[in-house]
């Protein structure tokens, strides 16, 4: 799994300060001014980092530049985007988003001819993220990297536009502005909404549901009002990999055994 990086520069001197805060730049892979390193953004380098805040300065990523993404927040934004098959085709290796997340990408494998290449997916009409930039056939998965790098940040210079596939019949899917007056809004509904504790359970809602597709035209007014509980169970049956989810039933769980020519579901 790719994890987040974080890039560090030290900006001031260890000198006449206590003999630990050298070791820990030392341990950051700093220890001179001006030095950058790049070290995996975990709870133990922010740690760290605390330590010693006074020396050193996190470089926050341009706009456009990519940045290693773990597999789970790839699949969070565009997991929907999959045709199945794909798996047969190429391997997933790395994950990479820029920083505002208007573009992501990833290398892979093809399992075929056994060389790489590189996706780039940036949001359509409905702001769901779609393929707009494809590249094969490197020798090398290094590469494939340096050539979704430099896609990434062209495809991120331009227009929103740019993006759309002319095929979009409708408006984006909106999970969460209020259809109802606040009175009639779930209670629980209420609280994912204005919680900020549930801010990153409203933002990987926003972003998944842009691939559903409400067939009865009041999934939405149900899922905030009177039907929440019903509705959130619905959504966590979605389908978890293709290119258009469609709502279906949720399904019990079944026990099967070698006797049994049909499941018998669980009590």
């Amino acid at each position: 799994m790719t994890k987040p990086v974080l890039k560090l520069m030290q900006i001031a001197s260890p000198i006449r300060r206590h003999r630990s805060q050298r070791a820990i730049l030392i341990g950051l892979g700093l220890n001179r001014i001006g030095r950058v390193s790049e070290l995996p953004d975990t709870r133990e380098t922010r740690g760290m980092i605390e330590k010693v805040r006074h020396l050193v300065r996190i470089i926050e990523p341009t706009p456009g530049e990519a940045r290693p993404i773990s597999k789970l927040r790839f699949e969070a934004l565009a997991a929907y985007i999959r045709d199945p098959h794909t798996v047969v085709i190429f391997e997933e290796l790395e994950w990479y988003a820029t920083a505002d997340e208007r573009v992501i990408g990833m290398v892979v494998r093809d399992r075929i001819d056994d060389d790489f290449g590189c996706m780039v997916l940036g949001r359509d009409e409905r702001l769901r993220y779609r393929a707009i930039d494809v590249d094969a056939s490197h020798p090398t998965r290094d590469a494939a990297r340096v050539e979704l790098f430099a896609r990434m940040q062209h495809q991120h210079s331009l227009d929103d536009a740019e993006f759309h596939q002319g095929d979009a019949s409708e408006p984006a899917m909106d999970f969460l502005t209020p259809m109802a007056g606040e009175s009639q809004l779930n209670p629980t509904f209420k609280v994912l909404m204005w919680e900020r504790r549930w801010s990153p359970a409203r933002e990987l809602i926003e972003a998944m549901m842009r691939y559903y597709e409400d067939a009865d035209g009041n999934f939405v007014q149900q899922f905030q009002t009177a039907a929440f509980d019903a509705r959130i169970w619905e959504l966590i049956s979605m389908p978890s990999s293709r290119s258009s989810a469609t709502r279906r039933p949720p399904t019990k769980p079944f026990r099967i055994s070698y006797s049994q020519a049909r499941g018998e579901p669980l009590a």
